[in-house]
């Protein structure tokens, strides 16, 4: 999230910023997960979004 939009949160204690590891091997960035309840499983945007995240 832009900063500006988070400032206040985060100045508040409701949201707190994280520091995500860098892994010489990968590059910078993170990694994504996609999790449901067994009884409401994604629609087909969400099973779209979820086939992406599998292409890496």
């Amino acid at each position: 999230m832009p900063l500006h939009m988070v400032e206040a949160d985060i100045g508040s204690g409701v949201l707190v910023p994280i520091q995500l590891d860098v892994f010489a091997t990968a590059g910078p960035g993170f990694s994504m997960h996609a999790i449901h309840l067994a009884d409401n499983p994604p629609d087909r945007a969400g099973r779209w979004f979820i086939d992406k995240l599998k292409q890496g």
